[in-house]
């Protein structure tokens, strides 16, 4: 949680926040969102990316207190490493 909340940029690759994760991961992102999230980077193929990203979004509707853009990435050939970074 420690190192969530010191987070600004989130890379997320394929995962799909399972639903018999679904208290851990909440916790994890909550940190994140109270924290210094400033962007998320979401991977994962074209078929899954925007399901996937519902699920995040779903886990942080609840405590949700600030706006983070999510960019959707398909591109599957490599890792997405952002410039940022």
């Amino acid at each position: 949680k420690e190192l969530m909340a010191a987070t600004q940029t989130l890379v997320v690759i394929g995962y799909s926040f399972p639903n018999f994760n679904r208290d851990i991961d909440r916790e994890l992102i909550k940190a994140a969102y109270h924290g210094d999230l400033m962007k998320v980077y979401y991977q994962a193929p074209e078929k899954d990316v925007d399901g996937y990203i519902e699920r995040l979004k779903g886990l942080a509707i609840e405590w949700n207190t600030k706006t983070v853009p999510i960019q959707r990435i398909t591109d599957l050939e490599q890792f997405i490493i952002p410039y940022e970074l």
